[in-house]
């Protein structure tokens, strides 16, 4: 057994053997196909990826690259020489994006390096020069393909180790967050079915009035006179509690501050596999369903909040997810707008089609009922033009003023689709429901997250943030009321809570993978008024 495994391993991995060794058997397309998806998985750990995520691009990849090598084959009837020209497309394919980023802004003898037309012809004459030395070399390439396997398996090889590592550590995590979930749900003995629907809907990015007419130059006062006319308290000193779009659901949907997790230690860089559990597993919809409720669950596509295992029905419009339109980034996909573009449009058949389910599921499910719908708009991919057109996607050629136009086209194109929501779900009924339209954080157009300047602190943290409470609800809000307190007040007034309101602070961390959160309050208060 020892000498067969012996000769395994010099057969596939040791050139300087190879002449005394059966040929090696041509592997490293197979690897190179599956390493760019490995590796984009496991230095993405902080978006706490799920392995079903990433299952389809690999599946396609590998595929592709079975599919093209064995065409390629059927005219060129040389395996090593077929593997060594289909590695090459696949690691040209797959580092054009890396490449084009690194290279944006640098020129050369007066030229934009990072122009496609640079690029793509750079790429164009080292394909054609390797396949012309291949055709034209009489070499046997046993070596080449040996020195080949074994790197392509050495780069499979440590991301799958690093992978490996982070899922049982996300087990492990996973399994210590399910002895500390936070807070008990009482239990309600007299369950009622006259209780109100409850709509939550996230606006992911949406900006305070005051930071769009001060930043954006653009003036939101229609759509606020209208959701004020339509019943709605508009949170005149509306703030989130926390900078980025997990921990700031993780808290609001558990109506709890995330103190108590600086116990599982000081930086984590699968912190968000804990923001993730308390979203999926939040308190909300455990108190909810404790009173009778169902649970529908719209799919964002970010990978947050993608599914719910808890839900009692969930909607899904698109198809593809956050980590594959991170991978066709980096991919030689991006000098393609039509080909990008069918990713946008996904994303643009995930935004209408949640609009349209929430109205047909007011129609449809008997209440009571708790319709969670998070929809990354305002937020980039920037797809919709303000009256719902279609936008080309091409993000890394916007200037800033050219991404200031296109977050506000989104702007726009929301506020006429709300405002169409609004209509169906305000229609007259004998039992109004519970509408809460809020922005899990504001968006950034200057300054970085590191040392943030009291401007971008601002702006990225002062949020729109409106409810519709029939009943006299509205009258317990107050102006600086925040996401943490959004379900005490609701499940107090509705639903017989007894849930004391928070202190309504804001809080922000530079690190993205410490617990450590730090007070800022202070600095994007809106009283005294902000220079």
């Amino acid at each position: 057994m020892f000498g067969v495994v012996k000769s395994l391993k010099l057969r596939l991995w040791y050139p300087a053997m190879i002449e005394k060794e059966k040929k090696p058997v041509v592997l490293h397309p197979i690897f190179f196909a599956l390493f760019p998806v490995l590796f984009l998985f496991s230095h993405n750990r902080e978006e706490s990826l799920t392995p079903d995520q990433v299952l389809t691009p690999l599946v396609f990849s590998l595929l592709g690259v079975l599919l093209l090598w064995g065409l390629v084959n059927l005219v060129w009837k040389n395996w090593r020489k077929t593997g060594l020209v289909v590695s090459l497309v696949v690691l040209l394919f797959f580092s054009y994006g890396h490449l084009h980023t690194a290279l944006t802004g640098v020129t050369a003898a007066g030229l934009n390096l990072w122009q496609h037309r640079y690029l793509l012809g750079a790429y164009g004459i080292l394909f054609l020069l390797t396949v012309l030395w291949t055709i034209r070399t009489r070499k046997k390439l046993d070596k080449l393909t040996a020195v080949l396997n074994l790197v392509s398996f050495t780069l499979v090889a440590i991301s799958l180790v690093s992978v490996s590592a982070y899922l049982i550590r996300r087990g492990a995590m996973t399994r210590s967050l399910e002895d500390k979930t936070v807070g008990e749900v009482p239990a309600d003995p007299t369950v009622r079915d006259d209780y109100p629907d409850i709509y939550y809907i996230i606006l992911d990015a949406y900006a305070h009035e005051q930071t769009l007419k001060e930043i954006y130059d653009f003036d939101n006062s229609e759509f606020i006179k209208f959701l004020r006319e339509a019943g709605f308290y508009v949170v005149p000193e509306g703030r989130s509690n926390y900078p980025f779009s997990a921990p700031s659901l993780a808290s609001s949907l558990n109506f709890e501050y995330l103190d108590y997790l600086r116990g599982s230690g000081g930086d984590n860089p699968d912190i968000s596999v804990a923001f993730y559990y308390l979203i999926e597993n939040n308190r909300a919809v455990r108190f909810l369903k404790s009173r009778g409720y169902k649970f529908v669950h719209f799919d964002s596509g970010w990978s947050g909040n993608e599914r719910n295992r808890h839900a009692d029905l969930q909607l899904r419009y698109g198809y593809s997810n956050e980590f594959l339109l991170v991978l066709a980034q980096t991919t030689m996909i991006i000098p393609f707008r039509r080909v990008l573009n069918l990713l946008a449009g996904d994303h643009r058949q995930r935004i209408l089609g949640i609009f349209s389910g929430i109205a047909e599921v007011h129609r449809t499910v008997p209440g009571p009922k708790f319709v969670f719908a998070h929809l990354v708009c305002p937020h980039g991919p920037y797809v919709f033009g303000p009256e719902g057109e279609e936008r080309e996607v091409d993000m890394v050629s916007l200037t800033r003023p050219g991404r200031h136009r296109a977050y506000l086209d989104q702007v726009m194109f929301v506020n006429m689709k709300v405002e169409e929501l609004l209509e169906v779900l305000l229609a007259p009924s004998d039992r109004p429901p519970v509408i809460i339209i809020q922005a899990d954080h504001g968006p950034i157009s200057v300054g970085g997250f590191k040392d943030p300047s009291d401007r971008f602190l601002r702006e990225r943290m002062r949020i729109l943030n409106a409810y519709f409470l029939p009943g006299g609800g509205d009258e317990l809000l107050y102006p600086a009321i925040t996401p943490v307190n959004t379900f005490r007040l609701i499940f107090n007034y509705y639903l017989g809570g007894d849930f004391p309101l928070l202190p309504d602070r804001s809080y922000y961390r530079g690190n993205e993978t410490s617990y450590d959160f730090y007070d800022v309050t202070d600095r994007v208060t809106f009283s005294p008024p902000a220079d």
